[in-house]
């Protein structure tokens, strides 16, 4: 059954620069997941404060959902200390996770499917991955991959919070691509396999 019994309080963890999180999506979100649970409401301010959020709920709430993108669903499973249920809903470009889970796209009804799961207890656990000791939940990106990605969180955020958008990854990648005449040498170190 359920990993702590009845689940009656939930922290929401939102990423409000995530590219589909709106107030009115958050809105809607927090009217949905109070229909079933208590829920309380913390924005992120910044990298790393998914995880510090995470981290302080145990004692708090019964379960954590988090509404944002997969970035911030993989920051705030490395602040958790396993005793707490997640729910992930859709906020982000893509939201992988959710889907991969079998979660509707839209936010409010995802969080009526994982209301419903955390009352109800029809919770599953998933193993996570870990790579140079942070956990992540579904994929993880190694060489060209993680260095277009390292490229493009350098760059930072705008203004307004939001990251670079696909245009910049594109342009990111086809530099790497010139920049090294479309040759790699492959480079994988798995250690006790050589």
């Amino acid at each position: 059954r359920g990993m702590l019994g009845s689940v009656k309080r939930a922290l929401l963890i939102v990423n409000p620069y995530s590219t589909n999180v709106t107030g009115r999506g958050v809105t809607e979100v927090e009217a949905v997941l109070r229909e079933r649970i208590s829920v309380s409401t913390e924005f992120t301010r910044g990298p790393g404060h998914a995880t510090e959020l995470a981290s302080s709920a145990p004692g708090q709430v019964d379960a954590i959902v988090v509404f944002s993108g997969d970035g911030t669903y993989n920051e705030a499973l490395n602040g958790s200390d396993g005793t707490l249920p997640f729910g992930f809903l859709p906020g982000g470009g893509t939201s992988v996770f959710p889907r991969a889970l079998g979660l509707s796209r839209d936010p409010a009804a995802a969080a009526l499917e994982v209301a419903g799961a955390l009352v109800d207890e029809r919770m599953r656990r998933i193993s996570l991955g870990a790579v140079n000791g942070r956990r992540f939940c579904f994929s993880a990106g190694l060489g060209f991959d993680a260095e277009a990605v390292r490229r493009l969180d350098a760059r930072g955020r705008d203004a307004d919070g939001a990251r670079p958008g696909d245009f910049a990854f594109a342009r990111e990648f086809m530099k790497m691509v010139f920049e090294q005449r479309a040759r790699w040498e492959p480079e994988l170190e798995l250690e006790g396999f050589g």
